[in-house]
């Protein structure tokens, strides 16, 4: 069990990384996924664990076509957020515990196949409100949070997965009840939703950028002095 224990950490060392992990479902999510790990089978290795993210990503597209024509299908996109939170979860804890060593394989395939479902899930909304322009934007924006998570990890050797304590946990919540409103509200009466997204995303965007390049250039100006 002390292997789980480690990834209990809200910052987690790995080849001179640390990761940062300060989401407010973190701590409760963790005891989920410490509770699961070893009782996960053998036959599901951490690496098969990681790319059943493809499978997710196209069954939410799937799903997220079907509902646009019935909206009953909805229910099994929110069935898709939560299968690919237990399993995007619990890939580098199975690897941890069971020692399988695919660390920098496993750090470069889950982050990456987590910005394909994201971009998934994106696209699959837009298949529910026809308007290219507002998926391409939020595709776009998001894009952008990822690009500055590995930005700030060259610069700083700190990888941040969270941003004002928000984290994909978080993001899943937030696209499950965007589902059910969907289903119960319908789609007309939401037309200001993908702006609104659209604004938010760009204003946290901008407060992160400007927090990162601050604390850039405290440390530019630290390393400076020490000359």
């Amino acid at each position: 069990m002390d292997k789980i224990k480690k990834s209990e950490k809200k910052e987690e060392e790995f080849a001179g990384k640390t990761t940062i992990t300060t989401n407010y479902l973190h701590k409760y999510e963790m005891k989920v996924f410490n509770w699961l790990t070893p009782r996960i089978p053998k036959w599901l290795t951490t690496k098969r664990l990681t790319l059943m993210s493809l499978l997710w990503s196209g069954l939410v597209i799937l799903f997220y076509w079907l509902a646009s024509k019935d909206a009953n299908w909805i229910w099994l996109t929110s069935l898709i957020l939560f299968l690919h939170w237990i399993t995007d979860g619990i890939d580098g804890n199975v690897g941890r515990y069971r020692n399988e060593g695919f660390v920098k394989w496993g750090f470069y395939m889950d982050h990456l196949l987590d910005y394909v479902f994201m971009c998934c899930v994106i696209v699959g909304m837009g298949l529910l409100a026809p308007g290219i322009s507002y998926t391409i934007m939020i595709m776009a924006l998001i894009g952008l949070f990822f690009v500055h998570s590995f930005l700030g990890f060259a610069a700083t050797n700190k990888f941040r997965n969270t941003f004002l304590r928000v984290g994909a946990t978080e993001l899943r919540i937030l696209v499950i009840g965007l589902n059910g409103l969907f289903y119960f509200v319908q789609l007309k009466y939401l037309s200001w939703g993908a702006p609104t997204i659209i604004v938010g995303l760009s204003a946290l965007l901008i407060y992160i950028i400007i927090k990162q390049q601050k604390e850039l250039h405290n440390l530019d100006m630290e390393a400076k002095n020490k000359k």
